[in-house]
């Protein structure tokens, strides 16, 4: 009953409770339960109530004499039975938690079919789009493959192979540069180049007289030496062995509780992180003589491979997706609000901010609190003019720094402010959600079935604040919305394109954020660069920025296990700020990434 039932700052936290989580429940010392605290109206973070005004479920019982007393729900406590399935794990325990079957995604095929065969057409343009979970597209647990993306397969292989065909001379010169002249030998050792490659290990000898028999086959039934190639080629790239990365070296150790990823399987690992890419021969060739072995050997390579360009477009896949853009290119404005709108500003406006990131993460090793409040931009000039800045007018990206206070670090820049916006009006839900989910951890409940998910309509005699001040007057909605608008508020300052603005119809805009639910950030901000300034330097927002590359990393949900290498990262890096560069480094470090359970 509403009498007696809170409201929780996150649904996923009452999830959690109703498995009896020994997160909420102490039975060692029942009062100082985070349960009593929350009930109580002291709660804290993700534990609080919500609304978080009025009165207290305590409170309510007392007044009201319904419902379990808090002196009751203590000794209940002190006689339950946590359920340590959820309780986290020893930390001096190897805990890698899962290591799910992964396959390529769309990104991932495409970039290696480009940087290991080199051919010149993307094969992966009729693909269906990845199913994004937990705010990435590699997440294991939601690849699957329908029937489309099977036939897809076949036809993006029938592709490959037949450009790959085009010209034997040119096939021999890449995959088997020692051979001169276009004979059996030369193209069985060529093709079984290509299986290492496309399998990302050297072949067994079973693999490799496969590949030659079917390639001898096909030529005596059909006498037709490209054909033949075509149909070998074709077989690879529609294997299981290309198509999915498979863990199965070490196979003598598989009675193993917890086994280390070592040689190919580790360049593997490193490659799809640091790359969204296979292995190339060096790396190939590094995991062969041992030098991946290690956490140190993995370290150190992945310092070399961030030095690659390869690194550069892993981070602009990252942070657009951290940053929801990805679609930026396809969205629409109403050309009567947004004239300015059009692709080629949406374009530009991606390019700013990715060319920020990639700066700051891979050249100036810059940290957290530098992503959040930097005034560095790469403007060109029909954006500059957005952004009131002077560029020329030469088709080019200018470095240019921002005024102080205007639009400082990447949430105040056009991508994300014109991504997270309606089509004709600006959205502090998208935005403040955004903060609240992806800055700070805190998922939130999804909206009830028949909720009505229409912005108020549009007022000329009203501020966007005032058309959303029913969200937080309506008891129905206000638990998430007391949440998620007031930090949408404080970026009312930009409009539905990102333009900055200090009136909406004629009226004063009120860009105050009242927060409410964090562990160390409650209080009042002026606007939205007072609120990310703070973000950047706070522990909780450094802790889930780390969640979200640990769950990038490891292309699977969060589990209890993975708090282990989130404190470790914090522990070695939150001194100095939390350097991006360094973060990714660490995640080569974590026990999810350099170990796997073994199969019994």
């Amino acid at each position: 009953a509403d009498s007696i039932s809170p409201f929780f700052a996150s649904f996923h936290k009452f999830q959690d409770l109703m498995a009896t989580n020994s997160e909420w429940l102490t039975p060692e010392e029942p009062e100082e339960s985070p349960l009593v605290a929350l009930l109580r109206g002291e709660g804290r973070g993700g534990m609080t109530q919500m609304p978080p005004t009025g009165l207290s479920y305590a409170e309510r019982v007392d007044q009201t004499g319904r419902g379990l007393s808090i002196d009751s729900l203590i000794r209940w406590i002190g006689t339950v039975e946590v359920n340590r399935d959820h309780a986290a794990p020893k930390c001096e325990d190897i805990s890698p938690g899962t290591a799910p079957l992964r396959r390529m995604t769309r990104e991932e095929y495409a970039n290696v079919i480009a940087d290991v065969f080199a051919t010149r057409t993307d094969p992966t343009v009729g693909f269906p789009p990845e199913i994004e979970a937990f705010g990435f597209d590699n997440n294991a647990e939601f690849a699957t493959v329908n029937l489309l993306l099977a036939e897809q397969y076949f036809t993006a292989a029938d592709v490959v192979a037949r450009e790959l065909t085009e010209s034997r001379r040119r096939l021999l010169a890449r995959f088997s540069p020692n051979c001169t002249d276009v004979n059996t030998e030369c193209l069985h050792d060529a093709l079984k180049r290509i299986a290492t490659l496309a399998y990302r290990r050297p072949l067994s000898d079973e693999d490799a007289a496969r590949i030659t028999s079917l390639f001898d086959e096909t030529l005596d039934d059909s006498r037709n030496l490209r054909e033949s190639l075509e149909t070998v080629i074709s077989a690879i790239l529609q294997s299981p062995q290309f198509l999915y990365r498979l863990e199965i070296t070490n196979t003598n150790l598989d009675d193993a509780d917890v086994v280390a990823v070592k040689g190919f399987e580790m360049a593997s690992r490193l490659s799809f992180f640091l790359w969204a890419s296979a292995p190339d021969f060096e790396l190939l060739q590094a995991a062969e003589r041992g030098e991946l072995d290690t956490p140190e050997g993995v370290a150190d390579m992945a310092e070399i491979m961030l030095d690659d360009p390869r690194a550069r477009r892993m981070v602009r896949r990252f942070y657009t997706q951290w940053l929801g853009i990805k679609d930026l290119k396809h969205t629409d404005k109403n050309p009567q609000q947004y004239p300015a709108w059009s692709a080629g500003l949406a374009r530009m406006m991606n390019e700013e901010t990715l060319a920020v990131v990639e700066h700051l993460t891979l050249d100036a090793n810059a940290n957290l609190e530098t992503l959040f409040s930097t005034t560095l931009s790469f403007v060109e000039h029909e954006l500059g003019q957005l952004y009131g800045v002077d560029v020329p007018a030469d088709g080019r990206r200018h470095r240019v720094e921002l005024p102080d206070g205007e639009r400082n670090g990447v949430l105040q820049r056009g991508a994300f402010l014109a991504r997270h916006a309606k089509h004709n009006q600006s959205s502090p839900i998208q935005r403040g959600v955004f903060i609240r989910e992806r800055v700070l951890c805190q998922p939130l409940a999804p909206p009830p079935e028949d909720v009505d998910d229409e912005p108020p309509a549009l007022d000329e005699d009203a501020t966007t604040q005032e058309r959303f001040a029913a969200h937080t007057e309506n008891p129905s909605c206000a638990g998430c919305h007391t949440l998620i608008d007031p930090i949408g508020f404080g970026f009312e300052s930009f409009d539905g394109i990102g333009r900055f603005r200090a009136q909406e119809n004629r009226l004063a805009i009120d860009t105050t954020v009242n927060l409410t639910g964090t562990d160390s950030l409650n209080g009042t901000y002026s606007d939205a660069n007072e609120l990310t300034g703070a973000l950047g330097q706070d522990a909780e927002v450094q802790r889930c920025m780390v969640i979200q590359w640990m769950r990038f990393a490891s292309g699977r949900s969060q589990e209890p296990s993975d708090h282990c290498g989130v404190d470790a990262t914090l522990n070695h890096l939150a001194e100095s700020g939390l350097p991006l560069r360094q973060v990714i480094i660490a995640m080569t470090q974590t026990d999810s990434f350099l170990y796997r359970h073994g199969r019994h």
